[in-house]
C-alpha cells in the first residue's frame, strides 16, 4: 500500500502506511502510552505484549496477513495507530483483523480509517471476508462495524460478539464509497 495522507477530526494531518520491521520500537512506544483500558479492549486482557510478539505481528507475508501503521504528518517517527490481519488457515479467504489507536486519537476518525485501508488491502488480496472478535464495551469499535455496507453476522456469548463481515456481496460499494 502506498502510503496515504488523511485528516483527524481534530485537524491533524496524519499518513497510514504499510508497517515496516523498523517501526518496532515505535509501536512498543505506542503500547507504552496505552491505557490499561485500551489494552484490555486490544488484547481481552491488561497487558502489553513482548517485543518479540510485536515482532511477530510485524513480520507478515501476503501469504499470513498485512499490516499497517499510522503516524502524525508532525511527527512521522511517532506511531499513533496500528491495523492488521492474519489470515485464518481453516477459513479459506477469511481473516481476523486487530485495531489499536492510541487513546489520545480514538474518536478522531482514525479507527475507520485504518479499517478502510486495511479492507482495500484485504480487497486486493482477494480474500472472502473478515471475522471480528470484539467486547461489549468497545462500543467505538462496533459503531465503526456499523457503518460500513458490507453484510455482517453478528454473535454474542461470553462477554463478546463474533463478528463475520462478508466483502463478496458489497465490495463495489464499499470500493465506491456508497
Amino acid at each position: 500500500m502506498c502510503p496515504v495522507r488523511f485528516l483527524l477530526k481534530n485537524d491533524q494531518s496524519a499518513t497510514i502506511r504499510t508497517m515496516q520491521l523498523n517501526d518496532l520500537a515505535a509501536i512498543d512506544a505506542m503500547h507504552d502510552r496505552l491505557s490499561k483500558q485500551s489494552l484490555y479492549k486490544r488484547y481481552f486482557v491488561s497487558y502489553k505484549p513482548s517485543l518479540a510478539t510485536l515482532r511477530e505481528q510485524m513480520q507478515l507475508s501476503l501469504h499470513r496477513g498485512a499490516a499497517l501503521v499510522a503516524t502524525l504528518d508532525s511527527a512521522p517517527d511517532e506511531i499513533i495507530g496500528m491495523a492488521y490481519y492474519l489470515l485464518i488457515p481453516d477459513d479459506v479467504g477469511v481473516a481476523e483483523p486487530a485495531f489499536l489507536v492510541e487513546d489520545r486519537f480514538q474518536g478522531q476518525g482514525l479507527g475507520s480509517a485504518l479499517f478502510y485501508y486495511l479492507t482495500q488491502e484485504a480487497l486486493s488480496q482477494a480474500l472472502r471476508g473478515f471475522r471480528l472478535f470484539i467486547l461489549l464495551e468497545n462500543q467505538r469499535m462496533l459503531r465503526i462495524l456499523d457503518q460500513k455496507t458490507f453484510p455482517t453476522e453478528r454473535h454474542y456469548r461470553d462477554g463478546m460478539y463474533e463478528v463475520r463481515l462478508d466483502f463478496q456481496v458489497a465490495a463495489n460499494d464499499f470500493m465506491t464509497g456508497e
